[in-house]
């Protein structure tokens, strides 16, 4: 019974100093991942919610949720053939990549939404087209927070979160640059309309006409 306490007290530093074993890079575990190809038939619902709970977003999910924003999704079969839309349309480049293996960095991500809904760009990034510059950009149209790196790979939910925010920046500008008629708040379409009936909008009468015309 000695002996057996003696062993145990023995063995006991030697146990304790046993290093934990080493966990998978997240490069690794996001290789790893199973991803399932959308293709025809699956419903523009069912692509989001694959994209928003993947734990690593990868380049098949950016193309998916690029042509989504479009209403291009159901228009394509696979997300070899969605990736390679993206790229005709120079939001990005999948020529080399495996879609389905490789995830998708940040400095990837802004420069494909920035690219996708045509938003400022700086000089640097207009000249260059280099993801660095394209996180500088995203920046200051406050599409990401600052302090983040070009190389940082993010969620699904993430990826979604960007090209949202990119959409919504995008509509906003195109309706800053809408022109409001200021005769519409009189009830009027033209000036002419306003001129020949001061008194509020022309109404049709029975033949089709406005009143006060044969």
């Amino acid at each position: 019974m000695k002996r057996i306490v003696f062993i145990l007290l023995a063995t006991a530093p030697i146990l304790a100093q046993r290093a934990p074993r080493p966990k998978k890079k997240a490069a690794v575990v996001a290789a790893e991942q199973t991803v399932v190809p959308v293709a025809t038939g699956d419903t523009e619902l069912a692509a989001m919610r694959a994209i928003q709970v993947r734990g690593r977003a990868l380049y098949a999910d950016l193309c998916r949720l690029v042509l989504l924003q479009r209403g291009e999704f159901n228009q394509y079969k696979t997300d070899a053939e969605r990736c390679q839309r993206a790229s005709e349309l120079g939001f990005m480049n999948t020529k080399d990549v495996d879609i389905y293996k490789t995830p998708v960095s940040l400095g990837a991500t802004t420069k494909t939404a920035i690219y996708a809904h045509n938003l400022e760009r700086s000089l640097m990034f207009r000249l260059t087209g280099f993801s660095w510059y394209a996180l500088q950009s995203a920046e200051a149209l406050g599409l990401i927070e600052e302090g983040m790196n070009a190389g940082d790979y993010i969620s699904g939910a993430e990826l979604v979160q960007i090209l949202d925010e990119a959409a919504n920046l995008a509509e906003e500008k195109n309706n800053w640059n809408k022109t409001e008629n200021p005769y519409r708040d009189f009830g009027h379409e033209t000036y002419e309309d306003m001129y020949h009936n001061p008194s509020g909008p022309a109404k049709i009468n029975p033949q089709g006409n406005k009143q006060g015309t044969p």
